[in-house]
Parts: C-alpha cells; sequence; structure tokens
C-alpha cells in the first residue's frame, strides 16, 4: 500500500482568529505558495484551487501562520507551579 501524503492533526487559530486545518506531512512537500519544503513531520495547512472546494494546495506555517493544535498558551499546572517561586523567597530576596 502506498504511503500517503499527509494526515490531519486538528483545528488550530489561523491568521485574524480564523480556524484552519492543520495536517502532518507524512512525506517531504513543497509550499504552493513560496515553494518552502514542508519536512516530513512539519505541521501545514491548505488552501483550495480557485472555484474548487478540494483543499489540494499545501502552504507552509510561513506562508498561513497558524497556532499549533494544543498550544494555545495555557500551560499546565506543574510548569505553573516551577515557574512561579514560593511566597517565602519571593520576600526573603527583597
Amino acid at each position: 500500500m502506498a504511503k500517503g501524503i499527509s494526515e490531519i492533526v486538528g483545528e488550530a487559530d489561523g491568521a485574524g482568529g480564523s480556524g484552519v486545518t492543520v495536517y502532518r506531512a507524512l512525506r517531504q512537500l513543497f509550499c504552493a505558495a513560496c515553494g518552502a519544503t514542508i519536512r516530513e513531520g512539519d505541521l501545514f495547512t491548505r488552501r483550495a484551487l480557485s472555484g474548487q472546494g478540494l483543499r489540494i494546495l499545501p502552504r507552509c506555517s510561513g506562508c498561513e501562520p497558524f497556532t499549533p493544535p494544543g498550544a494555545a498558551g495555557a500551560r499546565s499546572a506543574l510548569i505553573e507551579a516551577l515557574l512561579t517561586p514560593p511566597a517565602g523567597e519571593a520576600n526573603a530576596e527583597k
């Protein structure tokens, strides 16, 4: 069976807050806008041809910026706890 080109990762926030579908490259592709290499494993979006509904033109994250799924800016409680100094230490340094 032939290896696929890409797989859907999920929805992400695109430029201007619009929702875009994000794909993971299963083999090397080229950005349809700038010709940059989209390496295997890289995330990218797709655009439709003019007058067509099918999204077939890959776009690199440089040409079509997006926030990757799961990176909505919220950090886990563990990371917050590690990065926040205890209350006693904050007062002791002053």
